[in-house]
């Protein structure tokens, strides 16, 4: 039966009044729900999530119109985002459940009060739930999807033998077979093996941290169509670091855009920071690629987030981390002569990419006063900045402070 047009005025006045409807939606869910109230999640994240499915059946009831394919892969996205964030099943339908019949209660006390045909008003409300059902549908099978995904990722990824490997500790010859057989593969000395280290880019949560683990595992499996290692680590009691790890054949620079594709759908929507190790030949080389990228996100933590960056294009930073008493010497020979004036004037310049007029900007002086100050560092440090090979050791020495 079509929305008849009272129906639709109906509609159209709760649309007007959403916030105050979705307040007492929301209101509601948080205050039944258990789990929702003491797992780690915020209140915004459940009623931005409530409103976006409220909103559609409403538009959906005033426009006479089954939910879009768009609408419905949102839904889908949200169920996925439940299971990663360990809400468990009963809760999701619960929740769904409890928004259904308020909204369903609101939509009734609504009709009566515009004075809608008692037998137009059921039919909407039998047309609204089939609509909610829609959604509801769309929504749970993604989340058991997902949840299948998380069951296979802990029971397939083998993530305390993995996290061995990874450190180097020593694994038996059953062990590696192990491994092979999870991989699916048949020889793995011929194949090349990849790492990949993500940690927060704010806090140190274990279950955040778990959750993004389930997702990146998912989403590269998925893209890649080869199992995903996958482990936790705690490098010297350190920030817990998500470790993955692939059979992947081309070379890193290759893989940053699968890795920041499966970040960029994260249903998590964490900001994180991911680092990728050099692709190495058979299984028992690729604790190297995973202390290369543990490296690479040790030494990146204090910059901007990027989506994925190399361990080779860390390299300078991996070197002002392993040599401390090598940079020091740097920093003597080449900055502890220059005083602080000259050498924030050389730090500016190095930074803007030797730029005359970006570091004179950013100083606030003239172009000729710095014109003047870098002939003074030359004097001072006896060094040629139009010389490659000492600007590089400049770099070290500033690196290093």
């Amino acid at each position: 039966m079509a929305v008849t047009e009272d129906v639709q005025r109906v509609a159209r006045a709760m649309l007007k009044e959403f916030d105050t409807l979705m307040s007492a939606i929301v209101d509601r869910v948080w205050q039944t729900v258990p789990p929702y109230s003491t797992l780690l999640l915020e209140r915004a994240d459940l009623a931005d999530r409530i409103r976006e499915n409220v909103h559609n059946v409403i538009v959906c009831l005033l426009e006479d119109r089954a939910p879009s394919e768009e609408e419905l892969a949102r839904c889908a996205r949200n169920g996925e985002r439940r299971a990663l964030q360990g809400v468990a099943h009963a809760a999701v339908v619960q929740s769904f459940r409890i928004a259904e019949r308020t909204l369903s209660e609101e939509f009734t006390g609504w009709c009566g009060r515009m004075q809608v045909q008692p037998a137009n008003a059921r039919a909407g409300r039998v047309t609204m739930i089939e609509l909610l059902d829609l959604l509801e549908r769309s929504m749970l099978e993604a989340y058991m999807t997902m949840q299948q995904q998380i069951s296979a990722s802990n029971l397939l990824t083998e993530p305390t033998l993995f996290s061995r490997l990874a450190i180097g500790s020593p694994i038996d010859a059953a062990e590696v077979e192990e491994l092979a057989r999870v991989l699916g593969l048949e020889d793995t000395d011929q194949s090349r093996f990849a790492a990949v280290a993500v940690s927060l880019a704010e806090g140190d949560d274990a279950a955040r941290i778990e959750r993004v683990r389930h997702h990146l595992v998912f989403r590269l499996t998925s893209a890649t169509g080869a199992t995903t290692l996958s482990g936790t680590v705690q490098p010297d009691g350190g920030s817990r670091i998500a470790l993955l790890a692939l059979a992947w054949p081309a070379s890193s620079a290759e893989l940053i855009p699968v890795v920041e594709h499966a970040i960029a759908e994260s249903a998590l929507r964490e900001p994180v920071r991911a680092t990728i190790g050099e692709p190495r030949l058979g299984l028992a080389q690729l604790n190297v690629s995973c202390r290369q990228a543990i490296h690479a996100l040790g030494v990146t933590q204090q910059g901007p987030v990027r989506r994925a960056t190399r361990y080779v294009d860390t390299l300078l930073e991996v070197l002002v981390d392993r040599e401390p008493n090598l940079l020091r010497e740097l920093r003597a020979r080449y900055l502890a002569p220059l005083g602080p004036d000259l050498e924030a004037t050389l730090r500016h310049y190095v930074a803007s990419g030797l730029s005359l007029s970006a570091t004179a900007s950013e100083l606030h002086m003239h172009k000729n006063t710095i014109i003047y100050r870098l002939r003074r560092i030359e004097e001072v440090a006896g060094i040629d900045l139009h010389d490659p090979r000492d600007v590089t050791r400049v770099v070290l020495a500033l690196d290093a402070h």
